[in-house]
């Protein structure tokens, strides 16, 4: 059996090309593209990426202000695994006894044990930091990681609001659930099977609890429902778990957005294929029948869009996509 691909190598590998140090980078959008581990390696590796390239001023700054010497430009790799390091650290909830121990093995993975005692003391000493006040000094556009005529131009034009504005620019993007929770679950008494009662009430609960956590930041509530997929028993169990989004959700004042009848046909029956934002017929789930192709996925973000721009105001008057059944809506 193959070695599972570690996902902080992938996403150093990954960010190379993307920040190569010298010259002119690949898009990431196009090279997480090409391929990701499966899972939650995969999971990892993208959360990586993205983290250290939306963070990627304030902690280059924080790490050169550790350097004795600046590291040399055929040390990027190294650079990268540090910054991966870091965003761990104080953008996530992994423990952090587990990403300390992580980054000196992958310094090896990286053909740079030369570095392993080096990041493990950078990031030792970073466990015991708050990015909050490390970053309160730097310069504004450097603390929102922000090019310098951005942040000018936000000064310029939305005086008043330019903070706002930058902090929102970090803020992580929407994030989307994991739709396995057709198992078993694990409570405090032992494991009970999907859908009993003591099922029934921790989910419950856990929804309720992720929808206090926005309401309480009084931020708009917009929540998707899950698509059908080609399994008749998945389905079943997902109408479910809409019905439970959908009832937390509304009772919060949020808005549930049902995108079931845009991936089934008229009988109600799932279909891999359908109209895309345009009405042109493409597939849109892969051949697995559970994931989605491009244009599947523009079209679940077509329905988001719309509630966004109803809920801010953001886009207000553009021209609406002709979709069956959303005509005047």
């Amino acid at each position: 059996m193959s070695k599972a691909p570690d996902p902080r190598l992938a996403a150093v590998r990954a960010l190379e090309r993307v920040l190569p140090g010298e010259g002119d980078g690949a898009s990431l959008r196009e090279v997480l593209a090409r391929g990701v581990p499966d899972g939650a390696a995969g999971g990892l590796m993208r959360d990586l990426c993205f983290g250290v390239c939306r963070h990627l001023r304030p902690l280059n700054q924080w790490l050169n202000g550790q350097l004795d010497k600046p590291l040399k430009p055929k040390a990027q790799a190294v650079r990268l695994a540090v910054l991966c390091g870091l965003y761990e650290l104080w953008f996530t909830e992994r423990p952090a006894h587990a990403v300390v121990n992580a980054y000196p093995e992958l310094c090896r993975q990286l053909k740079a044990g030369w570095a392993s005692g080096l990041i493990n003391a950078l990031l030792r000493k970073a466990d015991g930091l708050d990015p909050a006040r490390v970053f309160a000094d730097y310069d504004p556009a450097v603390r929102y990681s922000l090019p310098g005529w951005l942040w000018r131009s936000f000064q310029q034009d939305w005086p008043e609001q330019a903070d706002d504005l930058a902090r929102a620019a970090l803020a992580p993007p929407p994030f989307t659930l994991r739709v396995n929770r057709r198992q078993q679950m694990r409570l405090p008494d032992g494991r009970v099977n999907k859908f009993t009662d003591p099922w029934m009430q921790a989910y419950n609960n856990r929804v309720e609890t992720l929808v206090k956590a926005v309401r309480d930041r009084n931020l708009p509530l917009i929540w998707l429902g899950l698509p059908p997929v080609s399994s008749g028993n998945m389905n079943a169990d997902y109408l479910v778990f809409n019905g439970i989004y959908r009832e937390k959700v509304e009772a919060a004042g949020g808005v549930f957005v049902d995108v079931w009848d845009g991936y089934t046909n008229a009988e109600g029956a799932f279909v891999s294929a359908g109209p895309d934002i345009n009405g042109q017929i493409v597939r849109l789930r892969n051949s697995d029948g559970i994931n989605m192709t491009r244009a599947g996925m523009r079209k679940l973000a077509f329905y988001a869009r719309k509630e966004i721009r109803r809920a801010t105001g953001i886009g207000e008057g553009s021209v609406v996509a002709a979709l069956p059944g959303l005509e005047g809506q």
